[in-house]
């Protein structure tokens, strides 16, 4: 009987402790997200621009020759590649970075 009693006893005062941080817990976390949600507000409201959209941005971005150009490497797909020169490293040189015996 004492055991049960020591283990209700215990188990009331996790209950105690593992609420309360885990309220806390939450709580911060809503405070954080709401911190960021305000500053995306402010961050939209205080634009300078106001009558571009975003799906005006996008379509931009889809059109435009320069954005589409860096996005795609604007190089020919076709043609001579160049000349490729091998190293002269044995395959092992980049393996090992500390010393070693070997067996």
């Amino acid at each position: 009987m004492d055991n049960l009693y020591l283990l209700f006893i215990l188990f009331l005062s996790g209950m105690f402790i593992v609420f309360p941080f885990s309220v806390v817990i939450n709580i911060i976390t809503l405070c954080i997200v709401g911190m960021f949600v305000y500053f995306l507000y402010v961050a939209y409201t205080h634009r300078q621009n106001r009558e571009v959209t975003a799906l005006d941005v996008g379509r931009d971005m889809m059109t435009d020759p320069l954005v589409v150009g860096r996005a795609y490497f604007s190089e020919p797909t076709t043609g001579p590649i160049g000349d490729f020169v091998g190293s002269s490293m044995s395959d092992n040189d980049g393996l090992y970075t500390f010393t070693h015996e070997v067996s």
